[in-house]
């Protein structure tokens, strides 16, 4: 947790800015962090610990992150998605998977992903079962540790706040009109980014 602190807290200095310069040209728009857990169904029936470990590290990260992501206008989400045994037998690195923002959180880290066998679901299931594992500056995690969870939402964050709008409800290719709310034309919502009129293809 030390050696992640440094980095935490820049991600934190980060996302803060970038607010307070978007609340200088727009108004605070309530934004919300979607974080998905595809675990196996049958596991919290299981002597396995992997999937109970990732759970309890998840409360704690959401925990945290509400409470760092609330003053930014941005709230947490959390789902949590199963897998059955059938599909879990095909494949078992399909689950404790983590996405944030709809992106995986050995994307966000760049992370490496394994597999380690799992003695306890091996025995219980009558096959080798290798689960997932994510491996980090020469460490590798069964579990996933709330540390890199909350690292992982505070890059999401971090881009969330400082992504440019894409979409553009005007009819003309290049708006000529500045910083307007609604298209004098079509009276649809017309979106800027900086000040900066976006282009639109037909």
């Amino acid at each position: 947790m030390r050696k992640l602190l440094p980095s935490i807290l820049t991600i934190l200095l980060l996302v803060s800015v970038c607010s307070f310069l978007n609340a200088a040209e727009t108004e605070t728009q309530q934004k919300t962090l979607s974080i998905k857990w595809q675990k196996y169904l049958a596991a919290s029936d299981s002597s396995c610990c992997r999937f109970t470990n990732t759970e309890k590290e998840l409360e704690k990260a959401v925990s945290t992150l509400e409470k760092t992501l609330a003053p930014l206008g941005i709230s947490v989400e959390l789902e949590a998605d199963e897998i059955n045994k059938e599909d879990f037998l095909k494949d078992p690195t399909q689950a404790n998977v983590i996405w944030l923002a709809d992106k995986r959180i050995e994307d966000w880290l760049s992370a490496d992903i394994g597999k380690a066998k799992c003695d306890k679901l091996s025995t219980e299931l009558g096959k080798d079962i290798e689960c997932r594992t994510i491996m980090l500056d020469g460490k590798t995690y069964d579990s996933i540790p709330s540390e890199l969870i909350v690292k992982a939402a505070l890059l999401a964050s971090s881009e969330m706040l400082t992504a440019s709008p894409i979409e553009h409800d005007c009819v003309n290719k290049e708006c000529p009109h500045k910083k307007a709310a609604v298209c004098p034309k079509t009276g649809k919502p017309c979106k800027h980014h900086s000040g900066e009129l976006n282009r639109i293809t037909e």
